[in-house]
C-alpha cells in the first residue's frame, strides 16, 4: 500500500470510530430515555413502601363519615387483635 492510502484508511477508521464513540456517549445527554414507572402506594415492595401505604390507608379511613369510620376499625382492630394492637384516629375521631 502507499503512504497516502494507509493514510486515507486510518483517517477513514479515525472517524468511524469517532462517530461510534460519539454516538455512544451521547445518548445520556440527546437520547431519550424510557421513563420510570410510578409505584402506587398500594404496592409496597420495600419497607419504606409498606410503611406509607399503611398510612395512607389509616389517613383514608379517618376521612370515611363516623358510622363507616367505626365500622371499619372495628373490623381492622378485630384483625389485629392477636397482636394486641388497635388502631383509632385519635382522641376525637379526628387525625
Amino acid at each position: 500500500m502507499k503512504y497516502s492510502h494507509r493514510t486515507l484508511a486510518l483517517t477513514l477508521a479515525g472517524i468511524v470510530a469517532l462517530g461510534i464513540t460519539a454516538s455512544g456517549c451521547a445518548t445520556p445527554w440527546f437520547g431519550t430515555r424510557a421513563p420510570k414507572p410510578k409505584t402506587d402506594a398500594a404496592t409496597a415492595s420495600s419497607p419504606g413502601d409498606l410503611k406509607q401505604a399503611t398510612v395512607s390507608y389509616i389517613d383514608e379511613i379517618c376521612k370515611l363519615p363516623k358510622e363507616q369510620r367505626d365500622a371499619t376499625f372495628r373490623a381492622l382492630n378485630e384483625a389485629l387483635l392477636p397482636n394486641h394492637a388497635t388502631i383509632s384516629c385519635g382522641r376525637s375521631g379526628e387525625f
